[in-house]
């Protein structure tokens, strides 16, 4: 009776939820529930104890399924029939509190049989062992490994773990997909990973390895080339976490592999390309250079006998005026006509070598200052033409004075020389301060340009009229576009034929 006693003050005291239970199978009677029982479902002895558990789960919505409730029963059998422990791993089941959500909890279901002097089961005690925050802790687990896994199945990445005291190493699918291994190839480890190493890596390969594991490092990243089943080396990339134990050694590491050869072909014929685009460049540097040269020193050394030969003209058509018919006066002033043109066009060819050769340094100056002296050169000009020069915008700039005057005086010559007949020009000149540059627009009221040879103006040697009708030599647009390009800029037009041709141009301010 003692003993009884005390049995029932520690079943009663247990913090444990636990049952008395008749071995009445398959009903298996309720005799008695202690507090911490009762209060785990929110349930009283009342309602309670007297009734088959096995009926009782099976028909109240505590979140038992009938899975459950049929293992429990055979786990009760199992007891009867051994008389001997028996557990039954977690099984949820709902609290409810009033009118609020169930609670879920996880429970481990320990049954012990009580024996009576005959060796029979007398009683059953059923308790539960809370193991939510376990079986919580597995379940996140679960879903992480299972995010992992669709991760892993998304990218095209080789995903890889390697325990570094077994040496095994676990690879996902696209291992085999990328590198055309087997399973058993797989499993043989790192030895094998090591032996597909390309020679010219493997020794850089490790020392990098060595170098990331004993500094510390929680991360390791190389490229390097490793070869696939067929014997054909892909370069890859490889980067990985570092996990190391409470000393610091190095235990786990966790990687993934991205191929990177497709990418590392296209950089290398970019690279080629490059190289081939770069020797042309600088032939044609040279090129440009010599044509340079070649046209200096071809204008400048024909200046002197151009000068010799018109010279001469000129005193032969002096002193034996006379003795010459009108027909020989012709030829004469045809030989004049000539040299005189091939002097000016040598003079442009060597002011168009000349143009970025001569160093300058760039100063602040005002525009208005430039168009006073190209108008005091240009004054007779002018004055015969009745011509109207208006800067619209003064502004201050800073640049190289001498080109920029050179470019705004072939600007003004070219609405000079292309005016309309009869008509007084009017050339009106504006500034606008941007950002990175200036923009200029020269406006004149001439004989303009057809759209079809926008472009053309600006070529060297292309005219657009025959030096009867304009004269001229076909490089002024031509050294203004250098001298542009020069400063840091470009240069455009718009015009209709009739209705006078505005050019624009930009300058750097760097």
């Amino acid at each position: 009776m003692v003993a009884n006693d005390y049995f029932k003050k520690l079943f009663d005291a247990s913090n444990s939820p636990c049952l008395l239970l008749l071995p009445d199978a398959p009903n298996y009677t309720i005799k008695d529930a202690n507090k911490a029982y009762l209060n785990a479902l929110n349930l009283t002895k009342e309602e309670f104890v007297g009734q088959s558990i096995i009926g009782y789960l099976s028909t109240n919505s505590i979140g038992l399924s009938s899975d459950h409730v049929s293992k429990l029963q055979q786990n009760l059998n199992k007891v009867i029939k051994s008389k001997r422990f028996s557990k039954l791993l977690a099984h949820s089941i709902n609290k409810v509190e009033g009118d609020l959500e169930p609670v879920s909890k996880y429970w481990d279901v320990e049954d012990n049989p009580i024996l009576n002097d005959n060796g029979e089961v007398e009683l059953i005690v059923h308790e539960l062992r809370d193991v939510t925050e376990r079986e919580l802790t597995l379940i996140k687990l679960q879903q992480s490994h299972e995010r992992n896994e669709y991760v892993a199945k998304a990218t095209s990445e080789v995903i890889w773990e390697w325990e570094l005291a077994t040496g095994k190493i676990v690879w996902n699918d696209n291992f085999m997909k990328l590198f055309g291994f087997t399973h058993e190839q797989m499993e043989l480890g790192h030895d094998f990973w090591v032996a597909q190493t390309h020679p010219k890596d493997s020794v850089r390969l490790k020392d990098s390895f060595a170098k990331a594991t004993e500094a510390g490092s929680e991360y390791w990243k190389d490229t390097y080339r490793l070869k696939n089943a067929k014997g054909d080396y892909l370069t890859i990339e490889e980067h990985a976490y570092i996990l190391r134990d409470n000393e610091g050694e190095v235990v786990r590491m966790i990687g993934a592999i991205r191929d990177i050869t497709e990418q590392e072909y296209a950089a290398k014929i970019l690279g080629e390309l490059n190289a081939d685009l770069q020797k042309q460049a600088n032939a044609l540097a040279n090129s440009n250079k010599e044509l340079e040269q070649f046209a200096y020193i071809a204008s400048h050394d024909l200046q002197e006998p151009l000068r010799m030969i018109t010279g001469f003209l000129h005193q032969l058509q002096s002193k034996y005026k006379d003795a010459i018919d009108e027909r020989g006066q012709m030829f004469i002033n045809y030989a004049v006509d000539g040299a005189t043109r091939m002097k000016q066009l040598t003079a442009d060819l060597l002011e168009y070598s000349r143009v970025g050769k001569i160093e300058s340094i760039k100063e602040e100056f005002e525009v208005s200052d430039s168009i006073l002296e190209i108008e005091t050169l240009y004054r007779r000009r002018i004055e015969e033409q009745n011509a109207t020069i208006h800067l619209d915008t003064p502004a201050t700039i800073y640049t190289l004075r001498t080109p920029f005057r050179q470019l705004m005086q072939n600007m003004i010559s070219n609405a000079l020389k292309y005016a309309k007949n009869g008509v007084p020009p009017v050339i009106i000149i504006t500034v606008k301060e941007d950002i990175d540059d200036w923009l200029f627009t020269i406006k004149d009221n001439g004989i303009g340009i057809k759209q079809e040879f926008f472009n053309k103006i600006f070529i060297i040697f292309q005219r657009l009229h025959t030096r009867h009708e304009i004269p001229g030599t076909g490089l002024g647009l031509a050294i203004s576009k250098k001298i542009v390009e020069n400063l840091g800029g470009k240069i455009w037009v718009e015009s209709e034929p009739d209705n006078g041709s505005t050019f624009y141009f930009t300058i750097s301010k760097t």
